[in-house]
């Protein structure tokens, strides 16, 4: 056993490179619990909570916040996607979501839309987590940074968008083909052809998620909105 100055008291084989952060938790569950089939596990997250009772249907949320200044979308950038998704999809009203911090960069995004007045509104920090899933669960699509939005999205098959930096791609994103999940993953140019080329190590530096433009996010929108 591990006594005070021990962490671990024994060391568990591991496959070597990248590799999918909930196949690597399986991999690592299953060999202290090899009698278990942990793939087969159902998400612990319930599928029936109820919406907002005071959210208009149908709806788009708009997830602005990451835990990292560098993992933020410019939010003039969000602000002119969402003016372009107010304009295209009349029929949505969109909700801005995120925590506490997040309240100012929603607010920015709606103070760029006053033309739409009455159909954009700020949740920022109004909303429990177990609300935060409902709300995501019941919309009709997520345009999101590499938040815990993308994950929500993706348990419960609503549609989404998310950019990403990509510094751990490969590891919680993109999601694996087998999941068959329904949204885009878009990457800055540099890490996107390493992607494409099966490179997942590491990269030397940071890169910059601001050099995915407005128009290759508004491309994958209009892939997955119903106008």
């Amino acid at each position: 056993g591990a006594n005070s100055t021990e962490v671990f008291d024994r060391i568990l084989p591991a496959r070597k490179g990248v590799c999918f952060e909930l196949d690597r938790n399986v991999e690592f569950f299953s060999q202290l619990a090899p009698d278990i089939s942990w793939e087969e596990l159902s998400p612990v997250i319930s599928h029936e909570l109820p919406p907002l009772s005071d959210v208009r249907t149908p709806y788009l949320v708009i997830f602005p916040g990451a835990s990292a200044k560098l993992k933020r979308w410019d939010i003039r950038k969000f602000s002119e996607a969402s003016r372009t998704m107010l304009e295209e999809y009349p029929h949505y009203t969109i909700y801005i979501a995120g925590s506490r911090d997040d309240t100012n960069r929603g607010q920015e995004i709606i103070s760029h839309n006053s033309a739409f007045t009455g159909r954009i509104h700020n949740l920022c920090g109004k909303t429990s987590l177990p609300e935060l899933y409902a709300l995501i669960q019941h919309s009709a699509f997520v345009l999101t940074n590499d938040t815990v939005a993308l994950h929500m999205a993706a348990t419960t098959s609503v549609p989404f968008v998310c950019m990403l930096m990509g510094q751990d791609a490969g590891k919680f994103a993109p999601y694996p083909e087998r999941f068959h999940i329904r949204g885009s993953f878009i990457f800055p140019p540099d890490v996107r052809n390493k992607i494409a080329a099966q490179d997942y190590s590491p990269l030397p530096y940071y890169p910059d998620i601001n050099r995915i433009t407005v128009e290759e996010v508004l491309s994958e929108v209009r892939h997955w909105i119903k106008a």
